[in-house]
């Protein structure tokens, strides 16, 4: 059975909980880009904050509106 970690009962709390989530994601992957990885695994992280940082907007103005 799949549940939810973010148990809200409205969807602004959900909504501002992802906001969260994604802005650590973003400075994890951040931090990982200043470490002696490989090639290959810096392409992956820089695609995968690429597309955080999308949904981080789109979130953002999802919150705004």
């Amino acid at each position: 059975v799949k549940q939810l970690t973010i148990v809200s009962k409205d969807g602004n709390a959900y909504l501002q909980a992802m906001l969260r989530n994604h802005a650590w994601l973003i400075e994890l992957i951040e931090y990982g880009a200043g470490l002696p990885l490989s090639p290959e695994t810096k392409r992956l992280m820089e695609a995968l904050s690429r597309s955080a940082a999308s949904e981080f907007a789109t979130l953002s103005k999802m919150e705004k509106s």
